[in-house]
């Protein structure tokens, strides 16, 4: 079961991923490669001057993925806490010699609220996406905010 609850999350997450590249990196990384042939095509600059305007022009791009990516490790980081809390909720139920009935009961508690789980980030998975479209549409990247909520 919990099998199938790791499939969908990650099925979405790769969705949101794909839907957030199509959106919004792959115009960011033409606007560094643009960026990149202007570096190239200067013929003033010196070698250094080239391959530091190079390094500038990805400077961008390489925040923005950092940032998604941070951001989508704290979306999963709750997903997981929120599931490890349900496995604490049971085993704290578990007695010291459960019998098979009792096991097959924790069992699908445990199954139920991971469901809880699973359904509650799906259900934040396109916030998720919205709100990664809107900072990457800036020309900045917000710092993050060390908040594990």
């Amino acid at each position: 079961m919990l099998e199938q609850y790791r499939k969908k999350i990650e099925v979405s997450l790769k969705d949101a991923v794909e839907e957030i590249d199509r959106t919004s990196f792959r115009k960011k990384r033409i606007d560094m490669f643009k960026c990149s042939i202007k570096c190239c095509e200067d013929t003033s600059l010196t070698s250094e001057e080239s391959q530091e305007c190079l390094t500038n022009c990805s400077v961008h791009y390489q925040e923005c993925m950092a940032h998604v990516q941070s951001e989508m490790n704290k979306l999963q980081n709750r997903m997981q806490r929120c599931i490890m809390q349900c496995n604490d909720d049971v085993s704290d139920n578990i007695g010291s010699n459960p019998t098979q009935l009792q096991m097959e009961n924790y069992r699908n508690q445990f199954q139920s609220c991971a469901a809880t789980c699973v359904n509650k980030y799906m259900g934040i998975i396109p916030e998720f996406v919205s709100r990664m479209k809107e900072v990457l549409s800036k020309d900045y990247i917000p710092r993050a905010v060390n908040n594990n909520s």
